[in-house]
């Protein structure tokens, strides 16, 4: 019973709440008026899903209300669901990849979406009901694993429409035994998609990836791939792979290998990177791991051709007929006939009977060798001409495996080596300038997760491809790696040059600290010197220091604060001289800065320090200056180079000497090795002396 798009039924009847479970909605409930709910039929953290049907066709379907765990709630009082900031963000996100899968109707291995209905203040999935039973259940009951042939066959749909979804930017983020239904049609089919970060159900959580175990890690599309290599892992072994969030403390993951598991080297080194637990050394998408993990087609045996037999239906009455017509003639030779059938239907069940054991008959196959024979040369002739239609739409890829499949499940002989050959050669050169093509045009577009993802496909493709007698000739894996390397040294001048210094005039911190956390891997690895990243670094923090400086004056912060923070950071700046510049007018609001200015040490030219540009100063060097000669000192080493001060009396003093040269191009990065040492001096001198 439906008014005005809620609810009618009384409160006692809308709901039911069992044990340690949130509040459902009870059966008959109607949800947009037009899906009746019948029962419950799960929960998770994402939501609670309903048996249901359509009202107006008595279909049966699945309802999955969006009500995750700890971050809404409902009473008994109300059908609608109160939640957080949080539940509004989590819900948006739930959306989209609903609305995904709703305009993707044809998917043959994804449960279909019909609608999506808003109400309640949450958000209604109307779903395929799928019959069928659950890989993890057929597991479970069966005690048995699959042949890692017969996982590839059966998930190459699932792959295909995952691709497909992904390119789209759909993350299902529940892939597991338990959402992979034999369905009675006879395929593989994917339910229950969503997740919800730091909320992972007992029952997914050995397939779920690290990241989602986490509230504030970001969630790729390489979550998607942990867990469906976890859910291959746990079905081609028998065994429920470690959970992500007890590998980051103890990683005791092991190969399929190790528990006697059939598997090629390339297609096991495929499974586990897709099982990594850092995210960025996963495969980063499901056609990059699909490649790697390589697909098997089913080897099916035919029957020889048999000779078909007539409708016996419409021969009987004629034979009869004949039989009384030819007398003992006829006679005889329905019996030579039935003998004739009698031997060929025997000959039929033995050739049957040895098939299904495995065995071979023996027979003379002279004749079947040979159309066998020019029926493969004549299908070569086909491949070829199929091969050079898929190079010339650009699908090097398929090209590619394909014939890598083909030479690794087939003898091939000499004159189809000879033909293949040449083919694949110039699938991999194509594919690999495709590959730099799309590397580049990343590194141009400054998306270097991009880049690194694009290297670590081409890696695990190549490492595949080494493995292979046909393809490893023209695999050179050495290429890869300086392509890594190449891109690591345009990264760290992006970063240099622009990204570190770009955050920090944003005041993005995180950016900030992420970029320099990168740049110090870099320095560790020997790409960039461990000068170039002081430079660099000194120089962005000086510019996120002294906007941090702007945006606490403007905010009204008072001076004491600002002044702590100066303290604080300057030594990060590398004690940059507009930050210093700010320390002396902070100070002066305080009622600091009030000195002696006379000025008694001061060599001919007009230095307080003549050499502080060519000689580590030491202590014994500035003991005897006064507080304020040690400032024009400090100013002195910046003034060398042109430094314009905000301070006019500054410019005023400095402008006596011909020594000083304004420029409104000054830098502190001129500085040169002396001057920063002395310039250290100076500073911490000040504050031993209580100055600073």
């Amino acid at each position: 019973m439906q008014m005005g798009g809620k609810c009618c039924f009384p409160s006692y009847l809308q709901f039911m709440r069992k044990k340690d479970m949130r509040i459902q909605l009870n059966s008959g409930v109607v949800i947009g008026g037009k899906y009746q709910i019948t029962t419950v039929s799960g929960e998770n953290p994402v939501g609670i899903t309903y048996t249901g049907t359509a009202m107006q066709t008595g279909q049966k379907v699945i309802i999955r209300e969006f009500m995750p765990q700890d971050c809404c709630e409902r009473t008994k009082e109300d059908s609608a669901i109160h939640g957080t900031d949080r539940y509004e963000q989590e819900k948006q996100k739930y959306s989209a990849n609903a609305q995904i899968l709703l305009e993707n109707a044809g998917l043959q291995t994804v449960a279909q979406v019909y609608e999506l209905l808003e109400e309640n203040g949450t958000v209604y999935t109307i779903m395929e009901y799928v019959e069928g039973i659950s890989l993890e259940t057929y597991l479970t009951q069966n005690k048995n694993r699959f042949p890692v042939e017969r996982m590839q066959v059966l998930l190459k749909p699932v792959f295909e429409d995952l691709i497909r979804l992904q390119d789209m930017g759909f993350i299902h983020g529940n892939i597991s035994p338990d959402n992979l239904i034999f369905s009675n049609a006879g395929n593989l089919k994917l339910i229950g998609f969503g997740y919800v970060q730091g909320n992972v159900s007992p029952k997914s959580s050995a397939y779920a990836p690290i990241e989602l175990f986490q509230t504030q890690s970001q969630v790729s599309a390489s979550a998607d791939v942990y867990a469906l290599c976890a859910s291959i892992y746990r079905c081609i072994t028998g065994i429920v792979p470690q959970d992500a969030n007890q590998r980051m403390s103890q990683d005791m993951l092991q190969k399929p290998s190790v528990y006697g598991v059939a598997i090629s080297t390339s297609s096991e080194n495929a499974l586990m990177m897709g099982m990594k637990i850092q995210p960025n050394e996963r495969f980063q998408l499901m056609k990059a791991f699909q490649r790697a993990f390589g697909q098997v087609q089913e080897k099916v045996q035919s029957l020889p051709p048999q000779t078909p037999a007539k409708n016996t239906g419409m021969a009987q009455p004629k034979a009869a007929a004949e039989q009384k017509k030819g007398g003992n003639g006829a006679t005889i030779a329905l019996i030579i006939v039935g003998c004739v059938l009698a031997i060929g239907i025997g000959v039929a069940i033995f050739v049957i009977m040895h098939q299904l054991s495995g065995e071979e008959p023996d027979v003379d196959n002279t004749e079947t060798t040979t159309e066998v024979s020019t029926e493969s040369t004549t299908e070569a002739a086909d491949e070829e001409s199929e091969y050079d239609q898929m190079l010339s739409e650009g699908r090097y890829d398929e090209v590619i495996n394909q014939i890598v499949t083909l030479s690794n499940t087939t003898v091939l002989s000499d004159e189809m080596k000879a033909e293949l050959e040449p083919v694949l050669q110039q699938a991999i050169e194509a594919q690999y300038a495709d590959f730099t093509n799309r590397v580049d045009s990343s590194k141009n577009s400054n998306d270097y997760d991009a880049v690194f993802s694009q290297i670590s496909e081409e890696e695990a493709l190549y490492n595949q491809l080494q493995s292979n007698s046909l393809a490893s000739a023209y695999v050179d894996v050495q290429k890869i790696a300086d392509k890594r390397e190449e891109m690591k040294q345009n990264h760290a001048d992006y970063l240099l040059n622009d990204a570190i210094s770009a955050a920090a005039a944003n005041l993005d911190e995180k950016g900030f600290n992420d970029a320099a956390a990168q740049l110090q891997d870099y320095a560790d690895e020997g790409i960039i010197t461990e000068e170039e990243l002081q430079r660099g670094r000194e120089s962005a923090y000086s510019t996120y220091v002294i906007g941090k400086i702007t945006a606490f004056n403007n905010a009204g912060t008072d001076a004491e604060t600002i002044l702590q923070y100066i303290n604080t950071n300057l030594a990060n700046t590398g004690n940059n001289s507009q930050v210093l510049e700010f320390w002396d007018y902070y100070n002066a609001l305080l009622g600091g800065n009030v000195m002696d200015t006379t000025i008694r040490h001061q060599s001919g030219s007009g230095y307080i320090l003549e050499y502080s540009n060519s000689v580590n100063l030491t202590r014994s060097d500035i003991d005897y200056l006064s507080q304020y000669e040690v400032k024009l000192a400090i100013y002195e080493i910046f003034a060398r180079h042109g430094k314009i001060f905000s301070d006019s009396a500054l410019n005023e003093y400095f402008q006596a000497f011909s020594w000083y040269q304004p420029s409104s191009n000054f830098d502190d990065s001129v500085l040169n090795e002396y001057e920063k040492n002395n310039l250290d001096l100076l500073i911490s001198y000040q504050r031993s002396m209580g100055y600073r």
